[in-house]
């Protein structure tokens, strides 16, 4: 049974009602939209006439400058005043679109607010932490020195987390520095010396060459892996690339053990099907409504000469598809991601009972928050 108050009720009928509208505008040329519409016509909750007027909406768009660091504070900032107000922890929850952003999130509340305990299935997992993946993948390219994508991993994480030179890929990737040399000397030079030691001594080396202590709040995912590195070698053989390939298949999934029943929930949306939550707050609402780069639509071609193949990849976008033979696919294609995005959103806003904050960014086109940019009004 829903318990939700009448603000949180009138505001998501509201909202849908109006973005469902947008949103059939936006596809009138397709013969389809009509399904969107009639989809979120039965969507409203009636409001039972003894709700009185309580429940808050809080939504904040930021800048794109700064736009993480700012959406974490503002995140840290809630919970604090909902914590202030005798709220418990267990009836917070923050929602995120996709899994990414939880370690981000889960570090920052390690790092800045220790106390307030972070209850995640997916924050935790080994392949999470930064050090640990900045270790096996130092391991990886001793073996392996042609690799010269592990390479350029390494030097990200090294450059960007460790030493913190605020650089981000793109200015790594155009530097014209050697690649080694932005690597520790005491670790580019000396692969054949690294391989005499045990993988234990070998991993505790990588650990002091790549200054490792200077990260915070890794010491629990370290002491982890430790763990999963003394039992591996207890019973096995152990060349580096045994051990790296046990890592991808079975220990990166590993989770430190969070024995925190009560904190706040950090959930994906598709995790929070049917959940319900006093408080929720959902950052980053600004994801992309579709994946422009790198999406494949397999098509069925019922034209010649394309019919000759039963199925071919096309390139999905609006400009590659439409005034072409795959226009149909297209327009079924951005209908379906369109029904499903708003889908999500509709989630998400309606596990809240009590009170919702959404955090945004501002002029973001194609993006959720420009949605709510046009709604909002």
């Amino acid at each position: 049974g829903r318990r939700s108050q009448r603000h949180i009720i009138e505001f998501n009928n509201a909202f849908f009602r109006t973005a469902a509208k947008l949103e059939y505008l936006a596809l009138q040329d397709d013969p389809e939209a009509n399904a969107l519409q009639r989809a979120y016509a039965d969507v409203e909750q009636t409001v039972p006439d003894k709700l009185e007027n309580n429940g808050l909406i809080n939504i904040k768009l930021l800048p794109a400058d700064d736009y993480q660091e700012k959406t974490l504070e503002h995140i840290a900032d809630i919970v604090c005043e909902l914590l202030d107000r005798g709220v418990e922890s267990s009836e917070i929850a923050i929602l995120v679109r996709t899994n990414a952003y939880i370690p981000l999130i889960a570090d920052y509340f390690t790092k800045h607010l220790p106390d307030i305990h972070i209850v995640s299935d997916e924050a935790f997992r080994l392949d999470a932490s930064i050090a640990v993946n900045l270790l096996i993948e130092a391991l990886h390219l001793i073996t392996h020195p042609d690799d010269i994508l592990a390479k350029a991993d390494i030097i990200k994480l090294y450059q960007c987390y460790v030493l913190n030179t605020g650089i981000d890929d793109n200015e790594l990737l155009l530097s014209t520095n050697p690649l080694d040399e932005q690597l520790p000397e005491a670790y580019i030079n000396h692969f054949e010396e690294l391989m005499n030691l045990s993988l234990y001594e070998l991993t505790e080396r990588l650990f002091t060459i790549f200054e490792l202590y200077r990260l915070e709040g890794q010491s629990a995912y370290l002491c982890a892996f430790y763990d999963q590195l003394l039992n591996f070698t207890s019973e096995n053989a152990t060349g580096i690339d045994t051990f790296v390939s046990e890592w991808e298949e079975n220990l990166c999934s590993k989770t430190i053990q969070s024995d925190e029943i009560n904190g706040i929930r950090l959930i994906s949306i598709h995790k929070s099907k049917g959940l319900e939550f006093d408080h929720v707050i959902i950052p980053f609402c600004d994801w992309q409504l579709e994946k422009s780069q790198g999406n494949i639509l397999w098509c069925r071609p019922d034209e010649a000469p394309f019919n000759d193949l039963p199925i071919v990849p096309i390139d999905y976008s609006q400009k590659q598809m439409m005034g072409t033979i795959y226009e149909d696919d297209y327009q079924h294609e951005h209908l379906q991601n369109t029904v499903d995005n708003l889908n999500l959103l509709y989630v998400a806003f309606t596990r809240a009972s009590q009170s919702l904050f959404v955090i945004g960014k501002r002029n973001a086109p194609k993006s959720r928050s420009m949605l709510i940019e046009q709604v909002l009004p």
